[in-house]
């Protein structure tokens, strides 16, 4: 990483993750669609519903006797098993097939990068390994669709003017457009 033309290095992994709080914004402008491409995924977060809330305050009482969290050495072990999994030809077509289609699509302006297309690849061998399966299914490629697609993907301008009171509703819409328009291998 580099700041000021001053070379840091960082660890191996390096995670970096975002926030943004609609209150305070001041002084925060939006990210630039060429930064928002090195996000893996934008996850967009409501308020949780009661049970959830709940559970938030159980969980806050439970003494949790061992914490075992990740450390480098368990991320990059899980990030060499995710490598390992298996994606065949048709997979591989189909996550091109769906990137290419962003950039075709009627609602929008500029499509999502070459760089999204090794990504979704990844993300995609990581939900097939926490499902349990040492291969990709076209299941794992429409689950990561939303969060991998969401902020690389511009819309044009007409779309965004027909929204409703939700922000990322169009852009859910477009998405599932793209994926619904692309033929699923078997």
């Amino acid at each position: 990483m580099s700041v000021g033309g001053q070379i840091h290095p960082v660890p191996e992994p390096f995670f970096v993750i975002a926030t943004q709080n609609p209150i305070e914004q001041e002084g925060t402008f939006p990210l630039a669609e060429a930064l928002l491409d090195r996000f893996l995924f934008r996850y967009i977060l409501t308020y949780p519903s009661r049970e959830e809330e709940v559970q938030i305050l159980r969980s806050l009482t439970l003494q949790e006797e061992d914490e075992a969290g990740l450390d480098a050495q368990k991320i990059l072990a899980i990030r060499s098993m995710v490598k390992g999994v298996y994606a065949s030809e048709e997979i591989m077509n189909y996550i091109v097939d769906i990137i290419r289609a962003t950039r075709s699509h009627e609602m929008v302006f500029v499509g999502a990068s070459p760089r999204t297309t090794a990504k979704y690849l990844m993300a995609a061998k990581a939900n097939a390994m926490l499902s349990g399966r040492e291969y990709v299914i076209p299941e794992d490629v429409r689950f990561m669709a939303k969060e991998m697609l969401n902020h690389r993907i511009v819309l044009k301008p007409e779309v965004l003017v027909d929204s409703d009171s939700d922000p990322y509703a169009p852009v859910m819409r477009t998405i599932e457009s793209i994926i619904s328009g692309v033929e699923s291998p078997v």
